[in-house]
């Protein structure tokens, strides 16, 4: 996904915006991958239930989607450090769709690899500080000499 500047102006495109038009693109990017896991997710939960029959949707009723997500969930947990950014996103983002009873679970067997994958570390937008100057280069003045009739 890509994040655009609507305004251009002559200074150019100052870091702290390309910072945050990085945020909001991968912000997005991650929703997005988040809705297709679920809809695959969904998908694959009805076939196991109903078979390839597209017009019987069945009576059950479905609270959560674990059985389909926690083993993925457990397969990446267990990889830890190990988890490329891909995979790290993608844990963080089933984590966030398991039911409590499913991250208890998961918690359980895999702490340390859930630590290890980054899992319970703070997500924050980065993005340079507003107001802060750009660094220039000044000539440095020497001090004065103490000549006749200073101190």
């Amino acid at each position: 996904m890509k994040v655009v500047e609507a305004f251009c102006g002559v200074e150019g495109t100052s870091q702290r915006t390309k910072d945050l038009m990085q945020w909001y693109a991968d912000t997005l990017t991650g929703l997005v991958a988040h809705a297709a896991e679920i809809d695959a997710a969904v998908t694959r939960a009805l076939k196991r239930r109903h078979g390839g029959d597209p017009h019987n949707a069945g009576h059950a009723t479905y609270t959560s989607l674990d059985e389909d997500q926690l083993p993925r969930a457990t397969k990446l947990a267990s990889l830890g450090g190990d988890a490329n950014t891909a995979q790290r996103a993608e844990l963080r983002r089933l984590w966030t769709s398991l039911s409590p009873e499913a991250r208890a679970e998961l918690w359980t067997g895999h702490k340390d690899g859930l630590f290890a994958a980054g899992l319970l570390a703070p997500t924050v937008k980065k993005a340079a500080p507003t107001g802060v100057p750009a660094l220039t280069v000044s000539k440095i003045r020497e001090p004065r000499s103490a000549g006749p009739g200073r101190r």
